[in-house]
C-alpha cells in the first residue's frame, strides 16, 4: 500500500510539472516570445496596395460635412485612386484633372514626415493585421461656426488575388457609429 502512494505521488508531480511546461509553452506562444516568433513576424510581409484603383460601389452613413474632408473637392472624372505603397508609408492621391492628395498613412510610430504629408487631406498611422491595413487618425469637421476634431478608422483589405481593395471608414458621431464602405477594382495596363 505504501509503495502504491509513492508511485502516485511520484505521477501526480511527473504530470503537474508535464503541465507547468505546457502551460508555459502556449504563453509564451500566446505572447510571441522567443527568437522563432519574432523571425515568424518578421517574416510575414504585408500586401502591396500600389497601383491605380477604380471605385466600382460606395455605400454608408457618414455625414457630408466629413465626406467633403474626406474625399476633397468633388471632381467630374470617374472615381479613380492611385496608391504609393513603401515600407514607410502609403500614400493615396486622386486621379484626374484635379488631382488631390487624400492621405498619407505612415507605417511607422510616430506621424507621418511633414514633408511628406504636405498638403494631404488626412493623415494618420498605420499598420497591417492579417490582410488588413488598419489607419487611424483625426479629421477637422465644421458643424454650423464650429470646427471640431474627429476620430476615425479606416480599414484597406485586399481581395485574395489582390485586384479588389475594400475600404472601410468608421467615424462615431453624437448620433452613433457611422460608416462608409468602399469597394476598388485594380486597374489593369
Amino acid at each position: 500500500m505504501e509503495r502504491y502512494q509513492r508511485r502516485k505521488r511520484r505521477s501526480v508531480g511527473v504530470a503537474r510539472t508535464d503541465c507547468q511546461w505546457l502551460v508555459a509553452l502556449v504563453l509564451a506562444v500566446l505572447m510571441g516570445a522567443g527568437p522563432a516568433a519574432d523571425s515568424a513576424r518578421v517574416a510575414v510581409a504585408p500586401d502591396d496596395l500600389s497601383g491605380s484603383w477604380t471605385l466600382k460601389e460606395s455605400t454608408g452613413s457618414l455625414p457630408q460635412q466629413a465626406v467633403r474632408v474626406i474625399d476633397g473637392p468633388k471632381s467630374t472624372a470617374p472615381d479613380m485612386i492611385e496608391i504609393e505603397h513603401t515600407a514607410a508609408y502609403v500614400k493615396v492621391r486622386r486621379v484626374s484633372q484635379d488631382a488631390v492628395l487624400l492621405r498619407v498613412m505612415s507605417l511607422g510610430a510616430g506621424e507621418p514626415d511633414a514633408r511628406l504629408a504636405e498638403g494631404a487631406l488626412l493623415t494618420g498611422r498605420a499598420e497591417w493585421r492579417d490582410r488588413t491595413l488598419f489607419s487611424h487618425g483625426t479629421l477637422a469637421v465644421r458643424q454650423g461656426f464650429v470646427k471640431r476634431r474627429v476620430a476615425f478608422e479606416e480599414q484597406w483589405r485586399l481581395g485574395a488575388e489582390g485586384n479588389t481593395v475594400t475600404v472601410v471608414i468608421n467615424m462615431p458621431t453624437p448620433l452613433g457609429l457611422k460608416t462608409r464602405t468602399q469597394f476598388y477594382v485594380r486597374v489593369i495596363e
